[in-house]
């Protein structure tokens, strides 16, 4: 699974951890069994390699469901 993280490096991505739980955002570090990274907000997340489910490389930007102001 690592080596396939890697590879997700510098591109958008969606990362299931399970049970509805997915990260969306650039893939911008791979290290200590962790994979880092950046959404849209410019926020990091930092997910335990050991977590993750799935992986794919994100083909167009998600719906927020909200207001709009």
């Amino acid at each position: 699974m690592t080596e396939i993280l890697r590879e997700m490096l510098g591109k958008k991505v969606d990362v299931n951890c399970g049970a509805g739980v997915l990260f969306s955002g650039e893939a911008i570090d791979l290290r200590d069994d962790v994979m880092v990274l950046r959404d849209a907000d410019e926020k990091v997340v930092y997910i335990a390699v050991r977590k993750i489910v799935a992986v794919t490389e994100s083909s167009e930007a998600h719906s927020r469901p909200g207001f709009v102001g």
